[in-house]
């Protein structure tokens, strides 16, 4: 049997048109000073142009202090490494982690300072892994593991704490706190809670609406022990509106395992239950705004043992959910349409292996999907990897990169689709730190090689040919700039680009596009690698 730890995870939307049926596995990583039984990919989380792996049982600081690394999402480039600023052995720095815009944190869950495994939460910056802050429940106490689960949405953090007393041993609780202000906001725990429980194992947030899973909860009435439900709550108040449980639950399935939320869209794990064989494991989607079952997810292969279910992310018409146990734990993740429940795929490992526990945790954002592998033995028994797969339907191609003959545009440039209905991001990443950027636009893809004293390739020549007008500014400290250039973005892109229409990006044009910045030092400006983007 796996060992178990939460997967929740809340992403941007992001239409199912741009997803296609294409799966492209585009990086593998490992930590620079991996090890083994360091676990790294036991958690994973992406936003934008950032990848973010926890190694919970890294042991550079003590035996089992954990780490979390920063890496590119599009290049797979190691960033940096984020650390506990006061390290202890068995602190497990990473058990889970969460990240939304410039905010990361970091489940510190056997942290001491109110007690032996009380627990915290690190809040870091984004672009530079930086300590912002530490939050510690106000009523902390020795054994409560407060941060075991994490989720983070407008700046407020849900946060688990499965061991704390209030209803009976192990019987948990959940709270809320303002990340930016670092105040508590609410502590939840569920009036029906009892003993063993473990309430806030799972925790996730979207919008007005969080939730708290309770794996452990012994429901009657069909349910019986251990075959767990999900709690429901208004984020502004705190207050209680609905306890889930699958229609069809049995004892031991461990409903809430594992939850994803997207709205008032809920997808909620049961990784044992039977419903194809013993273990084999099933997922269910929920409204959380209704509190009604709406569909049950098993995958089209799936057999005793595969336990589907253990981890899952939602983004906008995409559901995974990952089966690690499938081909003795070698893993694997199924995608499915949101809306009709259709099963669109099965992803695995290009070099997966038996134990690598591929579909340890999994995270969805705009068309990249994040997979640990905490098993996986690259760097030594255990020691554990990530991978990027990239699930876009080739409605873009870049070019003018350092592969095919522009060595000096070593900026990168990705787009985070073409359906011109959802956020279209165009992210620079590799760029030199707070400096002066804007985007260009044009109709051709000619190259005029180091224009005006600049060193790289403009790669727009032969047609029209501007500034994108809607957005400029200063890149981040890690030298990262985004601009959303889709219709859905208010004010634009009329405002940007001259179309065949007069006021906006149509359907079925293409466009291409490229960073301009400066350099530090009046070393001569540069250009980004360039991409043409085929708008649907």
């Amino acid at each position: 049997m796996l060992s178990v730890r939460p997967c929740i995870y809340f992403v941007s939307l992001f239409a199912l048109a741009s997803y296609g049926s294409g799966q492209n596995e585009i990086w593998k990583a490992t930590a620079s000073d991996g090890a083994t039984l360091e676990h790294f990919g036991n958690a994973v989380a992406v936003d934008g142009p950032f990848a973010l792996v926890a190694a919970m049982h890294d042991g550079d600081n003590g035996p089992k202090t954990g780490a979390a690394y920063m890496f590119n999402r599009y290049t797979g480039v190691e960033l940096f490494r984020i650390d506990d600023v006061a390290p202890e052995p068995s602190d497990i720095f990473g058990f889970d982690l969460a990240m939304e815009g410039d905010l990361v944190i970091v489940g510190v869950c056997h942290d001491n300072e109110l007690g032996a495994n009380a627990g915290a939460v690190t809040v870091h910056d984004t672009a530079t892994g930086a300590l912002l802050r530490t939050l510690r429940a106000s009523d902390g106490d020795v054994g409560d593991h407060f941060g075991n689960a994490v989720a983070i949405s407008g700046g407020i953090a849900m946060i688990g704490e499965l061991e704390d007393l209030d209803n009976g041993q192990s019987s948990g609780s959940a709270f809320l706190f303002d990340v930016n202000t670092g105040a508590e906001l609410f502590k939840l725990t569920p009036a029906d809670g009892s003993k063993n429980d473990q309430f806030g194992r799972t925790v996730a947030i979207s919008g007005d609406w969080a939730m708290a899973g309770a794996w452990k909860d012994n429901m009657g009435g069909g349910g019986g022990a251990d075959s767990g439900s999900v709690y429901v709550y208004e984020v502004s108040t705190g207050q209680l509106l609905h306890k889930l449980v699958a229609s069809d639950r049995q004892p031991g399935d461990l409903f809430g395992h594992c939850l994803a939320q997207e709205g008032s869209l809920a997808l909620i794990g049961a990784p044992f239950a039977d419903a194809l064989g013993s273990d084999s494991g099933a997922a269910y989607l929920f409204d959380v705004n209704s509190g009604q079952e709406l569909q049950k997810l098993i995958p089209s292969d799936g057999q005793a043992f595969d336990q589907f279910g253990w981890s899952a992310a939602i983004d906008g018409g995409v559901i995974a959910v990952s089966a690690p146990g499938v081909s003795v734990q070698a893993g694997a993740v199924y995608l499915f349409d949101l809306s009709t429940g259709q099963e669109l795929a099965k992803i695995t490992a290009s070099d997966g292996a038996n134990f690598d526990l591929f579909g340890t945790d999994v995270a969805l954002d705009s068309g990249g999907l994040l997979v640990g592998a905490m098993n996986d033995g690259d760097l030594g028994l255990e020691s554990g990897s990530a991978y990027m797969i990239d699930l876009r339907d080739g409605c873009m191609s870049k070019y003018c990169t350092q592969l095919d003959g522009s060595p000096n545009n070593t900026a990168v440039l990705d787009a985070s689709g073409c359906d011109l209905s959802s956020p279209i991001f165009l992210d620079l990443s590799m760029a030199p730190p707070g400096q002066f950027t804007y985007l260009l636009v044009g109709a051709s893809t000619g190259v005029i090689n180091d224009p005006a004293g600049a060193l790289g390739d403009l790669c727009l020549v032969g047609g029209f040919f501007s500034r994108y007008r809607l957005d400029m500014g200063l890149t981040s400290a890690s030298g990262t700039f985004s601009v959303d250039i889709s219709n859905s973005n208010s004010g634009g892109p009329g405002f940007g680009i001259p179309s065949s229409g007069g006021a906006a990006i149509q359907a079925g044009e293409t466009w291409n596009f490229q960073y301009w910045f400066r350099n530090a030092g009046g070393a001569p400006s540069g250009f980004s690698e360039a991409i043409s983007v085929n708008f649907e």
